[in-house]
């Protein structure tokens, strides 16, 4: 069948061709005669549409095959390169779109957040308040005697060592006292022969032998005998060295076999109570009486301790312009030792039963000073007169009354009359 229908086709095409050559004789035979150049004109043009129509259906056959057909490599790189453009805007898109919903979101939480302060709050109440000025100074012992041997010689024997407790009249150490009780016993000797001499002379003198003069002389040379005789006793007993008061060794400063001369050899401290000697300035000086209490801090022993003072010049010392005090220091359970650093905490200023708040809560805003009280969680702003500011707590004058809820923290945030929320 497919044999049988393009022979056809092609006898067919042959038909239309000899026909058409035959149309173009006969009109070249017709027209030859009488329009030879009309004649020709035609045929041209009939050659000419003849062609058009070959190149017309030359052309349609790639188009056809173009649209029809696979596509090119071009053309599909091309497609997909547009395809992932596409995809990568819209990515973008969606990318832009969920940042700004959550930028929106966040936004809207922290002004949420924003809009409510959190405070902390305490009460105004009735209180004693005081202004302390501190002064550092050094605990020292009630006395501290330095021992000075009065006679001079080789050391033969040390009963104590420092930080042993002596009383009053222990032997500390001794000096060799060979000379001094060799010049005792012709003392003694001189004594006894001037006390035999003068007994004699007496006797004689009752009897009217001798005279008054020779008894006078006699009896001032038997004096001074005995005199002398005391005086050497008296000189042995620089030899043994003894505590001048009960308290603990300090110093000691000789040992066997040294030789002890008239200087400090030793030194003992009286413990049982212990002072400080401070020197304050002249603005502190007038406000410091004998008898007031004031309060020790001991930093080594993150203690405080009680005293009162003792003595309080009102006369600087020589050559200085600071004014001496003594305190003595309340230390029931003996913790304390001499040469700990404290600080003397003196009371300037001190007001009983004033209102009282917490420092921290009195601020200054838009050139007032203020403490910010509550009415429930509405905040106001109360101007207020300050007394004694000590750091801690704060004396108000004016401006507020006991009882009322104040801001201790996060006053400086709030705005008046904007609801805040109280926190612990």
């Amino acid at each position: 069948m497919r044999l049988s229908t393009g022979g056809s086709k092609s006898k067919n095409g042959r038909q239309r061709s000899i026909k058409m050559e035959g149309i173009r004789e006969e009109i070249i035979n017709n027209e030859v005669s009488s329009e030879p150049a009309a004649a020709k004109s035609r045929v041209e043009r009939l050659e000419e549409s003849k062609e058009a129509k070959k190149l017309k259906r030359k052309e349609k056959k790639p188009r056809e095959k173009k649209s029809g057909g696979e596509n090119r490599p071009e053309d599909s790189g091309k497609s997909k390169k547009g395809i992932i453009a596409v995809m990568i805007i819209v990515i973008l898109l969606a990318l832009l779109a969920g940042y700004r919903i959550m930028t929106n979101y966040f936004q809207d939480d922290e002004e949420s957040v924003e809009t409510i302060i959190n405070v902390k709050t305490a009460v105004a109440e009735i209180g004693d308040i005081y202004l302390e000025s501190p002064v550092t100074a050094k605990l020292e012992a009630k006395e501290e005697v330095a021992v000075v041997p009065l006679a001079a010689g080789k050391v033969t024997s040390v009963g104590v060592k420092v930080g042993d407790y002596v009383k009053q009249g222990t032997v500390l150490f001794k000096i060799d006292d060979t000379q001094i009780q060799s010049s005792i016993t012709q003392a003694r000797e001189a004594c006894e022969l001037a006390r035999t001499t003068f007994e004699r002379i007496e006797y004689l003198y009752s009897e009217g032998v001798v005279s008054q003069q020779d008894y006078e002389s006699t009896k001032a040379q038997y004096t001074n005998a005995e005199l002398a005789y005391s005086s050497a006793l008296e000189s042995a007993s620089y030899y043994t060295v003894t505590a001048p008061i009960s308290g603990y060794v300090t110093v000691m400063d000789v040992s066997v076999g040294s030789v002890a001369g008239q200087s400090m050899a030793a030194a003992i401290a009286d413990t049982s109570q212990l002072v400080i000697n401070a020197k304050v300035a002249e603005n502190l000086a007038g406000k410091i009486n004998v008898g007031d209490r004031v309060d020790i801090y001991v930093s080594s022993l993150n203690k405080t301790f009680g005293g009162s003072v003792t003595t309080a010049s009102k006369v600087p010392s020589i050559g200085t312009v600071t004014y001496p005090v003594t305190i003595s220091v309340n230390d029931p359970e003996n913790e304390l030792m001499a040469g700990m650093f404290a600080e003397v905490r003196i009371k300037t200023a001190q007001e009983a039963s004033a209102l009282i708040v917490p420092s921290e809560s009195v601020i200054v805003k838009g050139g007032e000073t203020i403490v910010v009280t509550l009415d429930g969680n509405i905040p106001e702003f109360n101007p207020v007169e300050v007394g004694i500011d000590n750091g801690e707590y704060a004396e108000i004058l004016s401006g507020i009354k006991a009882g009322d809820v104040i801001v201790v923290a996060g006053q400086h945030y709030v705005e008046e009359g904007k609801e805040v929320r109280i926190v612990e």
